[in-house]
């Protein structure tokens, strides 16, 4: 089972200072758009191919600070493997939801990034538009074994998965943006196989589904 200290981590990437450097994206709109998409995210399948999601809560009074109008965190685990992703899924006002990144985050709490970050590209189909990711690896020394975590990240304001050097400028103009994480942890040098890409290509069409308007 996970050990929930390095996890809560995702939650503060979103939560931290700087917020107030989001609030100029409201200058061109107002709009309901987050409101909206907030409420699609419910309907996300708790069951998804042969993983099966467990509910995880969000600090409310955190989730208020980073004006999160909709979000989904879960813990889903393969029926046969065993093995853990963490999906934390966040919507809101482009601002508070582009700032701050893993490559920020975890060193302060300990990790250390092993390389620079990389772009993966999610196909759930061979004929399916590439979704890009970014994917990093962070180590921790915690005695008497390493401590791995591999994360991947990206944003979709409402026409698609995306990556970006600078969100907060790059989505700016937009009335919305969602931010998906996806984590596992290991012990680094197990050997284990990284269950993320496969698992991704299953869990992104159902977000995609999810946010998708109903006619």
């Amino acid at each position: 089972m996970f050990r929930q200290a390095p996890y809560l981590v995702a939650f503060a990437i979103v939560t931290g200072a700087g917020l107030l450097h989001g609030l100029w994206s409201d200058r061109w709109q107002a709009s309901d758009a987050p409101e909206v998409a907030a409420e699609r995210l419910r309907s996300l399948p708790l069951t998804i191919g042969d993983w099966e999601g467990t509910e995880m809560e969000l600090d409310g009074m955190q989730a208020q600070r980073a004006e999160i109008r909709g979000s989904v965190q879960r813990r889903y685990a393969h029926r046969a493997s065993k093995q853990e992703i963490l999906v934390v899924l966040l919507c809101g006002r482009p601002g508070p939801i582009a700032a701050h990144s893993p490559e920020v985050c975890y060193p302060g709490s300990g990790f250390q990034q092993e390389a620079a970050r990389k772009k993966h590209q999610v196909t759930p189909a061979p004929d399916a538009v590439p979704m890009p990711f970014w994917q990093a690896t962070f180590v921790k020394e915690a005695f008497p074994v390493k401590e791995q975590l591999r994360v991947y990240w990206g944003w979709n304001p409402g026409d698609g998965w995306k990556i970006a050097d600078e969100p907060r400028m790059a989505f700016a103009r937009y009335p919305m943006l969602c931010k998906l994480y996806l984590i596992h942890r290991s012990l680094a040098g197990d050997g284990a196989t990284d269950p993320c890409p496969e698992f991704m290509n299953q869990l992104l069409p159902a977000v995609n589904a999810a946010l998708q308007p109903t006619s």
